[in-house]
Formats: C-alpha cells, sequence, structure tokens
C-alpha cells in the first residue's frame, strides 16, 4: 500500500518570512526520511501507455542506455528493503536507479533499435528480492556494451512493493490481474505491446524450486514455436528445468503478454532453502541464456546458429533426390557450413512449416535432437492435406521439446508414418514451398512398408538406461503436469507401473554402492491412485525409507501402491514416479543421489 504523509501546519501572515522558510525545509527533511513509497494519491489509477513521444515522465540518457519512469503510481524507496539495501552494490547506475525508483517503475532502453526487441522484468511481486538483484547485476553487466536489438529491463516493477517486502499491491497478487485495465501488470505488457516487443522474461523466485532454476511455460495449446526455441536453448545453456503451471491463470503478466501476441516466459528460483545470493546467481546465468538466444551482448557463450527458410528448402532438395534415388535418408545434410543429423533436420523441417503456414520467415535456431529410439510404421498410399501435415508438425515439435529426440513414427490419417517417410514427406513440402513460396495444398505419399531388424528383448536395463528414461519421464511431467502412458528403455515400451520399480531399485542400489543391471518385471498399475501433498523438501533418508517401503509394496500385492505416505503428506502414485524421476536424473547428472528433492 501507498504511503502517504501530510503535515498540516497553520501559520499567521504576520509571521516572518525566515519563519515561513524555516517551517518550508522541516517539511522537507521529515519527507526525505520516510521510508517505503513516494507515489501520488494512492486513489490514482492513470492507466495510460506509456508513449515515447508524448510522455512527461523524467527522462535521462547515457551513451548506451536511455532510462524513463513508466508508471509513476507504484514510486517508493526500494532500499527500505534490507535485502535490496544490503546485497546490491552502490554505482553510478544502481544510484540513478534507486533514486528515479522513488518516482515509479523505470525502464532502462539498450541497443541500436534494429533486431529482435526483449523486455526483462522483476519485481512484480515486492517480496521476491533475488530476481531484483540478479536483473541488477545484468545491467551491470551490459551497460557499456553496444549491441544490435532493443532490450529493455524493468528492475523493479513495483517499486513501493519492494520498499515494504510485501507481495500483494493493495490487497491483491498483481501477478493474478495484470489483464485488469491500469494495474502495474497490464500498463507493462501495453508499454511492450506499443513498443513492438516480442520476448518477455519475467523474472521470479519461489519455493520447492530445484537448484538448477525452473522455466514456466505456457500450455501446449498457447506455447508458440518460438517460446519452445527459446525455452530449449536456455536449457541447454543452464542445465534447469521446465514446468507447464497448473495455477496459471489469465491475469498472469506471462499469461496476458501471450495472448497479446508476445512470446514470454517465466524464470524461477527457489527462495527458502539457498542463500540470496546463489539464487540470484543462478537466476542471472538463466537471465544471460535468455538474452544470448536473441543475439544481445553480455553473455557467456557463442551465439546460437541459425538457418534461413531459403537455406532450409535448400536442403530439403537435397535430401529429397538423395531419398528418391536410394530409398534411404542421408546421415547427415550441410546447411549454412554446419553438418545437420536427420534427427536435427526433422526439427527443421517442422519448424519451417509451421512458420510457413503462418507467414513468417524469421531464423530457425539449430539444436541438437536425438535419434529416434526405435523407428518403424507403415502407411497405405494417399494424399495428406495441408491441415494434416501442419498439425503433424506441430506435433512433432511438441514431442521433440519435451524427449529431446524425433519419434518412431507420427500417427497420420494414412497409418503410422515411419521416421524416414516422414522426413521425406517434410522434404517434399519444404522443396515445394522453395520453388512456390508457399505450402502445397496436398502432398502425396506411396504406400510403404516397416521391416526393421528388431533388437533382442533384454531381461535387464542399466543404471545408466534407467537415469536416461528418468530425463524423459521428468520432461515430460513437467511440460504436461501428467505421466506419459509409457517411455521406452533399452528399446522396450516400459509402463509408468514399471518404471517406478526400476527407479526405486535404482535408487536403493544407488545409495548402497551397487551398479548391478536391474532385472526387468512386470507390475500392475495402481487400483485407485490418489492422495495430496503439500509443497516442500524430501530429505536424502525419508525418500530412501519410502523407496525401501515401495519395493515391499511391490513385491508383496505385484502392483504399485495408491500413494505413498511422506512427511508432506499422501504422495500420489503420479507425484511418487516424478519425485523418483527427478532423484534419478539427479543421479544421472551428478553420479550421487541429491541430498534432497523438492516437491
Amino acid at each position: 500500500m501507498n504511503k502517504k504523509r501530510c503535515l498540516m501546519t497553520h501559520f499567521s501572515y504576520k509571521r516572518s518570512l525566515n519563519t515561513i522558510l524555516m517551517l518550508f525545509s522541516v517539511i522537507a527533511i521529515l519527507f526525505l526520511l520516510i521510508p517505503g513509497c513516494y507515489a501520488t494519491d494512492s486513489n490514482s489509477t492513470n492507466s495510460s501507455v506509456y508513449a515515447p513521444s508524448t510522455s512527461t515522465y523524467a527522462t535521462a540518457a547515457t551513451p548506451n542506455y536511455t532510462i524513463f519512469v513508466l508508471d509513476n503510481t507504484v514510486g517508493g524507496n526500494v532500499l527500505a528493503n534490507p535485502e535490496i539495501s544490503q546485497n546490491i552494490p552502490r554505482t553510478n547506475l544502481s544510484n540513478q536507479i534507486f533514486d528515479m525508483t522513488k518516482q515509479g517503475s523505470v525502464v532502462l532502453k539498450f541497443g541500436d533499435g534494429n533486431g529482435p526487441k526483449m523486455l526483462i522484468l522483476a519485481g512484480i511481486h515486492g517480496s521476491e528480492e533475488e530476481p531484483n538483484i540478479a536483473v541488477m547485476k545484468f545491467l551491470e553487466y551490459i551497460k557499456d556494451q553496444s549491441f544490435n536489438g532493443t532490450l529493455y529491463v524493468i528492475p523493479f516493477s513495483i517499486p513501493c512493493d519492494t520498499a515494504l517486502n510485501q507481495r500483494d499491491y493493495k490487497g491483491q497478487d498483481p501477478n493474478r490481474i495484470a489483464n485488469i485495465s491500469g494495474t502495474p501488470g497490464w500498463k507493462i505488457v501495453k508499454f511492450a505491446q506499443t513498443e513492438g516487443i516480442k520476448y518477455l522474461l519475467d523474472v521470479h523466485s519461489g519455493s520447492g524450486v530445484y537448484l538448477e532454476g525452473l522455466i514456466y511455460i505456457n500450455s501446449p495449446q498457447t506455447r508458440t514455436i518460438e517460446e519452445n526455441n527459446w525455452v530449449s536453448y536456455i536449457k541447454s545453456q543452464t542445465g534447469c528445468y521446465t514446468m507447464v503451471n497448473s495455477a496459471d491463470s489469465k491475469g498472469m503478466i506471462r499469461s496476458f503478454a501471450n495472448s497479446n501476441g508476445i512470446n514470454s516466459i517465466t524464470l524461477e528460483v527457489e527462495v527458502d532453502t539457498i542463500p540470496t545470493m546463489t539464487a540470484a546467481e543462478t537466476e542471472l546465468k538463466m537471465i544471460k541464456a535468455a538474452a544470448q538466444y536473441l543475439g544481445f551482448i553480455g553473455n557467456t557463450t557463442t551465439p546460437a546458429s541459425s538457418v534461413t527458410m531459403s537455406q532450409l528448402a535448400s536442403a530439403s532438395a537435397t535430401v529429397k533426390s538423395y531419398y528418391e534415388s536410394n530409398k534411404v535418408l542421408p546421415s547427415s545434410v550441410t546447411i549454412n557450413n554446419q553438418s545437420i543429423s536427420m534427427s536435427s533436420f526433422l526439427y527443421i523441417l517442422a519448424t519451417s512449416t509451421v512458420q510457413a503456414n503462418n507467414s513468417s520467415t524469421a531464423l530457425i535456431t539449430l539444436i541438437t535432437v536425438d535419434a529416434a529410439n526405435s523407428p518403424s510404421g507403415t502407411i497405405k498410399t494417399g494424399n495428406i492435406y495441408k491441415s494434416e501435415f501442419v498439425s503433424l508438425a506441430q506435433n512433432i515439435l511438441s514431442y521433440i521439446s519435451i524427449n529431446n529426440r524425433a519419434p518412431d513414427y507420427i500417427t497420420c490419417s494414412l497409418g503410422n508414418m515411419s521416421f524416414t517417410n516422414t522426413v521425406y514427406m517434410f522434404t517434399k513440402i519444404m522443396n515445394y514451398y522453395k520453388t512456390y513460396i508457399r505450402l502445397p495444398n496436398y502432398v502425396s505419399m506411396v504406400a510403404s512398408g516397416s521391416t526393421p531388424t528388431p533388437n533382442p528383448t533384454p531381461s535387464t536395463v542399466t543404471l545408466s538406461q534407467v537415469g536416461s528414461a528418468a530425463s524423459t519421464v521428468k520432461s515430460y511431467y513437467e511440460s504436461n503436469n501428467a505421466l506419459p502412458g509409457s517411455v521406452t528403455i533399452a528399446g522396450q515400451s516400459v509402463s509408468m507401473s514399471c518404471l517406478l520399480y526400476l527407479l526405486t531399485t535404482a535408487t536403493l542400489q544407488v545409495n548402497t554402492g551397487t551398479i548391478s543391471a536391474i532385472t526387468l518385471k512386470t507390475v500392475n498399475p495402481s487400483t485407485c491412485p490418489s492422495g495430496t501433498i503439500k509443497s516442500g523438501i524430501i530429505m536424502k533418508s525419508e525418500f530412501i525409507t519410502m523407496t525401501q517401503t515401495i519395493l515391499t509394496y511391490i513385491s508383496t500385492n505385484n502392483r504399485t501402491p495408491d500413494y505413498v505416505t511422506c512427511s508432506l503428506g499422501n504422495m500420489s502414485f503420479s507425484k511418487a514416479v516424478y519425485m523418483y524421476s527427478k532423484i534419478t536424473n539427479y543421479y544421472k547428472t551428478n553420479n550421487r543421489l541429491p541430498n534432497y528433492v523438492s516437491m
């Protein structure tokens, strides 16, 4: 809440001028000493969008950036918050920001105006200081650099809330009302629209977040291809994980921005169990990766390689011709002087098909995609019409985003189309685009069989294979908030009930220093899965005990339990599989069990 202080004094006109001046000086000193908000009348509902050409807000410029006040109804003295004053060094830049936030939320604008436009914002929740610290460190990192594109940064979205270390704004969660006209979040999104910003990064901190950091992403129904590519790059650079927030609402800045045509994601780091500065450093790493993806300077890695639609179309013609001559795909194709595997090539083909359908010619970022596990499938002769192959392209991209590998086949109106035929179909589509600069109305496919050499069915799996499966299931759950129907291990489709058996067995073996293979067995599913838990941490000693309990139950009943009781409540079957996927994935990366797991 804004603080308003009024000092009302009655004085006689007969008093001397010196007395009047002294009184005014006292009032000014008292005003400067009051901590917290320096905003205008708390009843103000200024809902205007910042317009650079007409703004009367305070503006300052340096050789590398411009700084101005965006929303003058939320000003506050952020240095009244000890986490801010004690953890952000006082520099010329930070002093300038601290001073101007007393007037309202400030925007710093960098860049030459060419290339992409991105907005980074922190502090929509005033009690989350880690994002403020990380963004201020990022500003110090880039303040003297020049780059193509335009980068906008709002280090304190609601300074008066930061000053008071409070989450809510006027009694409401500001990140649930951004779709309401005149609110701080609404003004930020509308500013982004006015400036033509296409990428928005909302930076937060919270409880129960894995140490590597988290990206909250939009649902598969609303998520854009650009968001998928952006998130994939950040994950590849930082090792963070992703999740669809089941509590998403239309009033979140990310959701509201997405609904207004802006690619938007949320970063989050742990707030309760690690030091503030450790969390801020994790978030800084993620912010740098997010900015680096778009080519902004101020990052530690080489910019991601990309290809044009024209380059991709030319490569399609090459692969199409090779397949029609040899009846097999080449092992790779060269695009933009880089050797691209067929699995990565399918990702590029699917991306370009979706872009062409949306009349977009944007650059396509190259990513590494693992090969299909066990390619198979047959189709009959027939046509795949445009609406269907565009939908197939979107399905392929969703699958790759979740599993980081190409699918074994795709289901279509002609049957189960093998990986090879899928690549061939999309090369025909993009070769047509190369000639006519539009997608075809349909693509013709000829009946084909699939007789892959069967792999011998293994009776055991290794810890490494279980670890890879855990990573796949963990990513799927975090993207869809549900478990997949099955996962492939050593060429075999394994049910989730069998996977829980493998995960718990692997956990117990690692704890005892055993690395022997695990025998596969059929485990029946839970009869009536149920259970709820609160957010919190399961320590190593507890999840080892839970492991033994689950294995004993499976051994006795030959099925998985409906839930497992723990310190957080009754953990459902799905949550148990997810928890052990996180544990085993950690082992896969660090070659040891974690000290705890956040749920």
